[in-house]
């Protein structure tokens, strides 16, 4: 499931991960993801991401 507004993006489910990645790469300034699931790719993209001066804010759990 995915859903907008004019400050977010939200996506819910399993097979959201080409349409998150793709969101990714268009950030201009900042990203927050809160996700109890982390992928090496995903941590590779935010942390390329940081460098390029975008804000990240990862929100996880190490409980799961």
């Amino acid at each position: 499931m995915y859903t907008s507004s004019n400050d977010s993006e939200i996506y819910i489910g399993r097979n959201e991960g080409k349409d998150f990645f793709e969101a990714l790469a268009k950030a201009k300034s900042s990203i927050k993801v809160l996700s109890p699931y982390l992928t090496a790719s995903l941590v590779s993209e935010l942390v390329r991401l940081q460098k390029e001066g975008i804000d990240v804010m990862l929100i996880t759990s190490d409980n799961i």
